[in-house]
């Protein structure tokens, strides 16, 4: 869920909400519509902007991105309700008229996030309320078929992907709170890390070495699959590990010591990430990730290490 890699400051600031649904609406639209935003000042009228295929839009953040789903719910009941009113004041219908707003086709609630079916059904009472509206008073800047919907952040995951990629909004991946199930790392994988760290640390750390890979390898699993949410960035990111595991078992098998080789692998990938991935991992990211995928290639390969005995 693209949800999960937005900074909290944007899900939770109405401001910075707004902005990034601009930015959202005219990515998806730049080819072939015009995306006009509404200045708030002295009041936006109900709608946060306008697209000229007759969508109109209405931003919510709340404050408190943790809200249960009740709490949620009820919020965003109470928001809903308020806007929606607001199309038909006549205030607001001659703000229309001098900003350019066009036929209303489309009125789409957007926020963070929602759940359950309740909220829908609350939408389609709203909508026929508008639609009776219409009749009633003969409103001729709302389209009789009126549609209300509502969208979260998961609607915008391509338009969020491209302005990633294009480094005009920045991520949290939120590396130190990567959930871990140990169950997702089989006996085999646990069996190639020990083995391996067998030849890597003395024997008094090698339980701890052990749990620390395998916590580490389990992070790198939950990191690819938050990233599903940037497919394009995923995509490039595996193909980028799959370069670098080779690489650190063409450097291990040519090598000599092995613990200073593969102390070395890990400054190497890590290098490679912040070449690779220029102004979307930080440094303290990319050495983190780069502990990750060396676990990652513990778990993964079956190479042996030869143990020296003392005096060869």
């Amino acid at each position: 869920m693209v949800l999960k890699l937005l900074d909290k400051q944007i899900i939770e600031d109405g401001n910075a909400w707004e902005s990034l649904i601009l930015d959202c609406f005219i990515t998806r639209y730049k080819t072939i519509h015009n995306v006009q935003p509404i200045d708030a000042d002295p009041g936006d009228g109900g709608i946060e902007g306008f697209i000229s295929n007759g969508i109109v839009w209405q931003c919510y953040a709340p404050k408190d991105s943790n809200l249960s789903n009740d709490d949620l719910y009820k919020a965003l009941i109470k928001k809903i309700t308020e806007d929606i009113k607001k199309l038909y004041k006549v205030d607001n219908i001659t703000l229309y008229k001098s900003v350019g707003v066009p036929l209303i086709k489309e009125w789409h609630f957007i926020t963070p996030r929602y759940t359950g079916q309740k909220i829908l059904s609350h939408l389609q009472k709203k909508q026929q309320e508008v639609r009776k509206k219409i009749r009633d008073d003969k409103l001729t800047h709302i389209d009789p078929n009126f549609i209300v919907s509502i969208k979260d952040a998961n609607e915008f995951k391509t338009e969020i992907n491209q302005l990633y990629i294009n480094n005009l909004l920045s991520l949290d991946f939120k590396l130190h709170s990567l959930p871990i199930d140990y169950e997702d790392c089989d006996s085999e994988k646990k069996e190639n890390i020990r083995r391996k760290n067998n030849s890597l640390a003395s024997p008094h750390l090698l339980p701890y070495l052990v749990d620390l890979n395998v916590k580490q390898y389990l992070k790198y699993l939950a990191f690819e699959t938050k990233l599903l949410a940037i497919e394009s960035l995923r995509e490039r990111f595996i193909g980028s590990v799959e370069q670098l595991k080779t690489g650190t078992t063409m450097a291990l098998l040519r090598s000599t010591d092995y613990k200073i080789t593969y102390n070395q692998q890990i400054d190497i990938i890590k290098d490679n990430l912040l070449f690779d991935f220029n102004n979307i991992f930080s440094s303290s990211e990319a050495f983190d990730i780069s502990n990750m995928i060396m676990s990652k290639w513990l778990a993964d390969c079956n190479l042996d290490f030869l143990i020296q005995e003392d005096g060869e």
